[in-house]
């Protein structure tokens, strides 16, 4: 809805908030999270076998940017440059406010710091993907291989990243409770 053009300007006079993640790490959690859940991976077509399959599938590629789009998980609408630039114009225009994932901390005390709300002392960390592989697991072919398939992806993180890093965001201290069995999803 934020990025649909026509609601370019219900949307101006708001401070909107947007957390981006790698796209590697995305993508590997992701798969994890799903291949044994039929009800996501029947969306795929065809169905893949294993990650590398996963990757190389149209219908997974550039999700982040399809997603801000409006797009359907696994649409078979493909993602393009326009998709892309439409997506990087309305948070140009709009102002909204971009953390990173990896730096979960410091978006936080950004995000705290431009509405003046305090945040907790302690955070509690939810759904966190079990038995997947982290980043430095996985193989430099596979890392390739996502960003090969990703760019459009990777260009929007990129860019706000470099952006994020040179905020002056000031340094609270938050603490994360991160037991990984502390929320699992009943099925």
């Amino acid at each position: 809805d934020i990025f649909n053009p026509l609601n370019h300007d219900k949307y101006k006079n708001y401070n909107i908030f947007m957390l981006l993640r790698n796209p590697i790490d995305r993508i590997i959690s992701e798969y994890y999270f799903i291949k044994d859940r039929a009800e996501f991976m029947s969306l795929i077509k065809p169905i893949p076998k294993d990650l590398k399959s996963y990757i190389k599938n149209k219908q997974t590629q550039n999700y982040m940017v399809g997603f801000l789009v409006g797009k359907r998980m696994y649409d078979e609408d493909i993602v393009e440059k326009d998709d892309y630039d439409l997506v990087a114009n309305v948070i140009r225009s709009l102002n909204i406010k971009v953390g990173i994932f990896e730096n979960y901390k410091a978006s936080l005390n950004y995000f705290s710091s431009v509405i003046g709300i305090k945040m907790p002392k302690k955070v509690e960390v939810k759904r966190i993907t079990l038995n997947r592989p982290k980043i430095q697991e996985v193989s430099e072919e596979i890392k390739d291989l996502i960003i090969e398939n990703n760019k459009l992806d990777f260009e929007l993180y990129n860019t706000l990243k470099k952006q994020f890093e040179t905020l002056q965001i000031p340094d609270r201290d938050v603490n994360f409770n991160s037991n990984k069995y502390n929320y699992i999803i009943k099925y």
